[in-house]
């Protein structure tokens, strides 16, 4: 028999090598109108297996957006916008493994932020763990490596069923400290510095978890080949901010987007996927054998300011969106020039993020994780701490998310010449399954 929560929905023992699609939902309209009612999705999904594929990505863009949109708040007020960058994947990760230590509203409310609402617990797990597989083995040119583990405090008593479902779903041995001892910390940090292959080198700190009671982590690394590699060519315009200039410029009317070189690589011309809808020029560029690519969204619109543009592009995509970009893409010769780059970014805190999407109770101190521990326990904290290097070799990227339990106590024609020469959103994702790994949005260099 395969572990299971004791009070939570009971999931059958037959493990499932892929979630089978057994059903169409044209008929339960209540299992599906949480979904159609966040996103604004017209459409009723034809089967579990497309509402969950809908779901899962509806998400990735969700938090991306609302991400997003607190960075243009500080925009402007600072004059200019930075980069970003999340891994959706990591995070669902890390909230679908502390969903399993929830019950009652709590739970539910979880999975409809997650894009699993009305879909059943065994086939809410199920998709993650054959996922996590999945992304592991989809091509052996990639490596991407996804490692869960959960370390709680000794004054903490943690359900033998919650750590027989973490173990057997999510491949997490729950791990008992002392969360007042500053090893601690530091052994977590060396978990996360060695699954990230260094990216990651720390995630919390010894005076964070003297304060809290479980730690939930998980590490995602990927790094690939292009299936073509790139060339560097000549320095070329980026339209971004640029502090010096716009300094010089203060006492004009109206602050005005300039520009500053950087080095563009070039790909020569190439079959690649294409499009080009009323907002977004999109192309997607192959890794290894082709299971997982880099897609560009480049904004249309050239006459405003880029980083306005940026922003108002990311605000107006959605899930949908980005699906009806990438199945209407047709491989057509392109010649492509795209800036290489490296950046990190920490999200401090995701909670008034998810807040926002709709997870509140998870947040409050009489919410329900009874299914982790018989003592109370809620959500105080959620970080994630992200890197990628795109080169004209390939890419290399890293991400870990860390959720934090605090006691209740606690409170034909010519050929397109696409030059990306603006800020952009950027994609990276598995094609069979278009799970979204890493997005995040290139502004300034």
């Amino acid at each position: 028999m395969k572990p299971v929560m004791s009070d939570k929905q009971m999931i059958r023992s037959t493990l499932f090598i892929a979630i089978t699609v057994v059903s169409v939902l044209s008929s339960c309209s209540k299992q599906t109108s949480g979904i159609l009612e966040r996103t604004g999705r017209t459409e009723t999904p034809k089967s579990t297996m497309e509402q969950i594929n809908w779901g899962v990505k509806d998400f990735s863009i969700d938090i991306f957006r609302a991400v997003s949109a607190d960075i243009e708040k500080e925009a402007a007020v600072n004059l200019h916008g930075k980069n970003i960058l999340l891994s959706p994947l990591s995070l669902a990760m890390a909230l679908s493994m502390t969903e399993g230590g929830a019950e009652g509203d709590t739970a539910e409310e979880m999975k409809t932020v997650l894009g699993f609402s009305g879909v059943s617990q065994e086939d809410f797990v199920s998709y993650f763990k054959n996922l996590s597989n999945t992304l592991q083995t989809a091509d052996a040119k990639v490596e991407t490596d996804i490692v869960n583990s959960i370390w709680s405090d000794r004054s903490f008593p943690v359900k033998d069923s919650f750590k027989e479902y973490s173990e057997y779903w999510y491949d997490a041995t729950v791990r008992t400290r002392d969360f007042k001892q500053a090893s601690t910390a530091d052994e977590i940090n060396g978990w996360c510095f060695d699954k990230t292959r260094g990216k990651i080198p720390a995630i919390t700190t010894a005076s964070e978890i003297h304060d809290l009671c479980m730690c939930l982590l998980n590490s995602l690394y990927f790094k690939a080949d292009w299936t073509n590699e790139f060339e560097y060519s000549t320095n070329l315009r980026f339209h971004c901010y640029n502090e010096a200039l716009i300094m010089e410029r203060d006492s004009e009317m109206g602050l005005f987007p300039e520009y500053c070189s950087v080095q563009m690589m070039h790909s020569g011309v190439q079959l690649l996927p294409y499009c080009k809808s009323s907002e977004f020029t999109f192309v997607e560029i192959p890794y290894g054998n082709g299971s997982f690519a880099f897609d560009i969204l480049l904004s249309n619109d050239s006459g405003s300011n880029p980083e306005d543009r940026i922003y108002e592009s990311i605000a107006a995509l959605s899930g949908e969106k980005f699906e009806n970009l990438v199945s209407t893409a047709q491989k057509t010769a392109i010649a492509l020039n795209m800036p290489g780059f490296k950046m990190e970014y920490t999200a401090e805190s995701l909670i008034d993020n998810l807040k926002s999407l709709g997870m509140k109770k998870a947040f409050l101190p009489d919410t329900d994780f009874s299914g982790m521990s018989d003592e109370s326990s809620f959500i105080g904290l959620i970080r994630q701490k992200s890197y990628i290097e795109v080169t004209e070799k390939g890419t290399e990227a890293a991400a870990a998310t860390m959720v934090g339990m605090l006691k209740e106590s606690f409170g034909g024609e010519r050929t397109p010449s696409i030059t990306v020469d603006r800020p952009y959103i950027f994609v990276i994702r598995e094609t069979s399954t278009d799970t979204i790994l890493f997005i995040g949005a290139v502004v300034t260099f």
